[in-house]
C-alpha cells in the first residue's frame, strides 16, 4: 500500500513535542560583539567562562527580559534569553527540558558557570531545575518577583482553568504546590529581588529560607524586569553574590 508523501501524519499526546520546539536551537548572545575574523572570534569566546540563562514569566516572551540581557552583555556575560511555552505543561516539564537543552548544547562543558535569572514563573523553573538535577552546572541564581511560597492569584485562576493550564496549580499558594515543596540545595547562592507594590506575589511570599540576599525595589510585578535598577542589581549579585544598597 502506497502512502502519499504529501499526507501529513498528526501526532498528539502529552509526550509529543512539536517541531517548532521553543527550547531549540539555543542562541547565545556574546558579551562582546566579535570581529568578522573567525580566529579572533574564537579567541574572544575563550575569554568568557560564564553564561547567564534568562527565564521569562507566565504568558510572556523573551522580549520582556531584553533590558536585563543588554545590561549583562555590557558587563561581559554571555546570555541565553530563553523562550518556552509558559502556558502549557508543568514546572517539572520545563525544568527538565532546560537541563537537557543545556547539556545538549554543551554549555556544561564550554562554560565554567551557568547562572540563572528567572522572573515570576521562570524563577520557580530555575529553582526546580537545580533542585531536581544533581548534575546541574554551578552558578548563582537571581529570582525576580518570585512566588517562592506560591501566589493567591494562581490559586484563584486554577479553580477555573487549572485543568487546561497545570502551571497554575504549580504556582498556587496551596500547601503542597510545586512552588512550596521545592528544596533548593543549600550550596546555591540565591538572590531575590521583590517589587514594592507587587499585587500578584505578596512580599512575604518572595522570601526563601536559604536565600543569600533579598532586596525590594520600587515598582510592581509587571514592570519589575523592565526597570534599570533591576538590571543593575542582577549584575551586582551575579558578580559579587550580594546586592548593592548604594543609591
Amino acid at each position: 500500500m502506497l502512502i502519499s508523501k504529501s499526507k501529513r501524519v498528526r501526532r498528539t499526546g502529552p509526550d509529543f513535542v512539536p517541531q517548532s520546539d521553543p527550547f531549540r536551537p539555543v542562541h547565545i548572545r556574546p558579551a562582546v560583539e566579535p570581529d568578522p575574523g573567525r580566529a579572533r572570534l574564537r579567541a574572544r569566546s575563550a575569554l568568557v567562562s560564564e553564561v547567564v540563562v534568562l527565564l521569562h514569566g507566565f504568558g510572556a516572551r523573551p522580549l520582556m527580559m531584553r533590558g536585563i540581557e543588554r545590561k549583562l552583555r555590557q558587563n561581559r556575560f554571555d546570555v541565553i534569553n530563553w523562550g518556552y511555552a509558559s502556558t502549557r505543561q508543568s514546572i517539572a516539564f520545563h525544568s527538565g527540558r532546560l537541563r537537557d537543552a543545556l547539556v545538549g548544547c554543551r554549555l556544561v562543558v564550554d562554560y565554567g558557570r551557568v547562572h540563572l535569572v528567572g522572573y515570576s514563573m521562570g524563577a520557580i523553573i530555575a529553582r526546580h531545575a537545580v533542585a531536581s538535577h544533581a548534575d546541574f552546572p554551578p552558578g548563582r541564581i537571581v529570582l525576580l518577583a518570585a512566588p517562592n511560597q506560591g501566589t493567591h492569584v494562581a490559586r484563584t485562576a486554577a479553580r477555573v482553568i487549572g485543568r487546561f493550564c497545570p502551571t497554575l496549580n504549580d504556582l498556587s499558594d496551596a500547601r503542597f504546590s510545586t512552588a512550596n515543596v521545592i528544596h533548593t540545595p543549600r550550596d546555591r547562592e540565591i538572590g531575590v529581588i521583590a517589587a514594592k507594590n507587587d499585587w500578584v506575589v505578596p512580599l512575604s511570599h518572595t522570601h526563601l529560607a536559604d536565600q543569600r540576599d533579598h532586596i525590594v525595589v520600587p515598582g510592581d510585578h509587571l514592570r519589575l524586569p523592565l526597570l534599570r535598577e533591576t538590571s543593575r542589581q542582577v549584575v551586582k549579585f551575579l558578580q559579587n553574590g550580594s546586592f548593592s544598597r548604594a543609591s
